[in-house]
C-alpha cells in the first residue's frame, strides 16, 4: 500500500503533459502511486500517458468513457486512491523534486492537519518565469492563519495540496460539481470543519498560467462561485453577527467590475467593508508577526481597491476602522 496517491486529471493537454508527469516521477519521495484520470482527451494525451505507464509501474491509468468535468473526474480518482495521503497535481504544472517529501514530513508531524498546500511560482507557456519568478504568497500559513484566510479567500493552490485521505473518507467528503471552477475552495471549507489546513512557505510547485486557464477564461464565473462560498462560510461561522449584505458582496468588491457578470450595487460597499473590518479584528492572537503583517496588507489592499472603484463611480463613501495600533481613514 503506497503512502501517497498522486492524483492528476488530464484533458487535451498533450503539449505540457510530459513535463507534469516527469516532475512527479522525479520526486525524491519514492513511495507513491501516480493515479491519472483522463477525462475523454482527443488530442493524443492518452498515447502520451500509455507510453509513460509502460515505463513506470507506479502509474495507474483510468480513462473516462466521456468528458465528465474536473470535479467528477477527481471524485473518480478519490474512489480509486489507495494512499494514506492524496497529493493533487495538474496536467500542465511542475512539482519540484522535494514536494512530496516535504509534505509527507509535515503531515506526519501534524496529525491534526487535513490539507496542506505550498507556496508556488508562476511560469508561462514556454516555461519562462512570470513576475520575476517571485513566490505568489511569499510566506507560509499556520493552521490559525490559513483558517482565517479561508473565510474570505482560497489560501491553497489546488495543484499544490496534499490531503489526509482518512478525513475525506470518515466524513464522506468529495468535490461538488456544482462549483465548476471553485471546486477546491468549496472542498477546503467543508474539510476544515473536520481538520486543520495549512500551507508551507517554500515554493514547491511551478504553476503554468495559460490563456485557457480557469482564472483567465472563466473569471466572472469564478468570482460568482467564490462569492457564494464566502457568504456561506461567513453565515456558518458568524450568523447575524456580520451584516448580511456585506457577507453577500464582500467578494464582489474585491474584483474589478469589468471582470464580473453582475457588479455589486453601490449601497453594498459599506456593509462589505464593515465585514472586512470585523474579520480583521478577529485575526487570531496566535498568528505570527509576519502573518499579521500579511493580513494587514491584504485587508488594506482590498479596502483601497474597493474605495477607489467607488470613487470612480462618483459615490460619496468612507471607511474607517482601527487597524493594529493605528487608525486608517479613507475619505472619498
Amino acid at each position: 500500500m503506497p503512502r501517497v496517491t498522486v492524483l492528476m486529471t488530464v484533458y487535451n493537454n498533450a503539449r505540457y503533459l510530459g513535463a507534469a508527469v516527469e516532475s512527479i516521477l522525479a520526486q525524491s519521495w519514492p513511495d507513491f502511486e501516480f493515479l491519472i484520470v483522463d477525462d475523454g482527451s482527443g488530442d493524443g494525451s492518452r498515447d502520451v500517458l500509455a507510453r509513460y505507464a509502460a515505463q513506470d509501474g507506479r502509474i495507474r491509468l483510468h480513462f473516462n468513457a466521456r468528458n465528465i468535468g474536473l470535479a467528477r473526474s477527481l471524485n473518480v480518482g478519490l474512489a480509486m486512491a489507495q494512499g494514506e495521503y492524496v497529493a493533487r497535481m495538474d496536467d500542465d504544472d511542475v512539482s519540484l523534486p522535494e514536494r512530496l517529501a516535504r509534505q509527507v514530513a509535515y503531515l506526519d508531524a501534524h496529525p491534526q492537519v487535513a490539507a496542506l498546500g505550498t507556496d508556488w511560482a508562476q511560469v508561462g507557456e514556454d516555461d519562462q518565469p512570470l513576475d520575476g519568478g517571485r513566490p505568489v504568497y511569499g510566506l507560509g500559513a499556520s493552521p490559525a492563519y490559513a483558517d482565517w484566510l479561508l473565510q474570505w479567500q482560497n489560501p491553497l493552490a489546488h495543484a499544490s495540496v496534499m490531503l489526509r485521505r482518512s478525513v475525506l473518507e470518515a466524513h464522506r467528503l468529495r468535490y461538488d460539481p456544482t462549483f465548476s471552477v471553485t471546486e477546491d475552495y468549496d472542498l477546503w471549507t467543508r474539510l476544515a470543519q473536520h481538520g486543520q489546513i495549512a500551507r508551507l512557505g517554500d515554493v514547491l510547485l511551478h504553476r503554468r498560467i495559460l490563456a485557457s486557464s480557469v482564472s483567465v477564461a472563466q473569471q466572472a464565473r469564478q468570482i460568482e462561485q467564490t462569492g457564494r462560498i464566502v457568504a456561506r462560510e461567513l453565515a456558518r461561522r458568524y450568523g447575524d453577527a456580520l451584516p448580511v449584505l456585506g457577507r453577500e458582496y464582500l467578494t464582489a468588491w474585491r474584483f474589478p467590475a469589468e471582470a464580473q457578470a453582475s457588479p455589486p450595487p453601490p449601497h453594498s460597499l459599506r456593509p462589505a467593508l464593515e465585514v472586512l473590518a470585523q474579520l480583521y479584528h478577529r485575526l487570531p492572537a496566535s498568528v505570527s508577526p509576519q502573518e499579521r503583517a500579511h493580513a494587514r496588507q491584504l485587508v488594506r489592499a482590498c479596502l483601497l481597491k474597493a474605495t477607489a472603484r467607488a470613487k470612480r463611480r462618483d459615490l460619496r463613501l468612507w471607511a474607517a476602522w482601527r487597524m493594529g495600533a493605528g487608525l486608517l481613514i479613507l475619505d472619498t
